[in-house]
């Protein structure tokens, strides 16, 4: 085999489509091929100068800076579902704070723009329907934390009171008749 750089022969036995001699060839070869690419960071617009791959950024700061809310990787357009409480989903809206960042229940939003007002400490919305995902205002109540606690507690003893009947009518007549 004859050697890319040097241009000298020499024998390989384990390797057989080797291009050079020796390590010492191939760097000295791969030192003459390095392209130098002049890019435009897409944060600050300053241009820099890399050899052999394309970059985006001219430092990991301004990669960080540009990479964040829609534009980030794996944005997928800030509304989540989340599970709570006994595994009842909500709707989560991410960056929807007063400050930019965290979360924020999408009921709670749109009883706020409703009251065109924020939330005093104590209260909270209710689901009427009981369905946390049905979000239109005719399903959302706004009430003070106890109430809520004391509308749970009703609607739960009330629905137990409705389905142990039906259950307890559908045993006294399989008893009857035999079914």
């Amino acid at each position: 085999m004859i050697c890319k750089f040097c241009k000298k022969e020499f024998v390989s036995e384990k390797w057989r489509d080797r291009k050079y001699c020796s390590r010492e060839c191939y760097r000295k070869d791969q030192k003459g091929n390095v392209k130098w690419i002049t890019i435009e960071c897409e944060n600050c617009g300053k241009e820099v100068v890399y050899k052999n791959r394309k970059q985006r950024f001219c430092s990991v700061d301004c990669r960080q800076s540009f990479m964040k809310g829609k534009k980030h990787g794996s944005y997928k357009g800030g509304i989540i579902l989340r599970k709570f409480r006994f595994g009842t989903p909500y709707v989560v809206i991410r960056g929807e704070r007063s400050n930019g960042g965290g979360e924020m229940f999408k009921h709670r939003k749109i009883a706020e723009k409703a009251l065109e007002r924020p939330f005093k400490k104590g209260e909270v919305v209710h689901h009427i329907n009981c369905d946390s995902l049905d979000n239109r205002n005719e399903n959302l109540l706004i009430c003070s934390s106890s109430y809520h606690a004391w509308l749970h507690k009703e609607m739960g003893s009330q629905y137990a009171k409705r389905f142990l009947d039906t259950r307890q009518a559908t045993h006294q007549r399989r008893s009857i008749t035999g079914r």
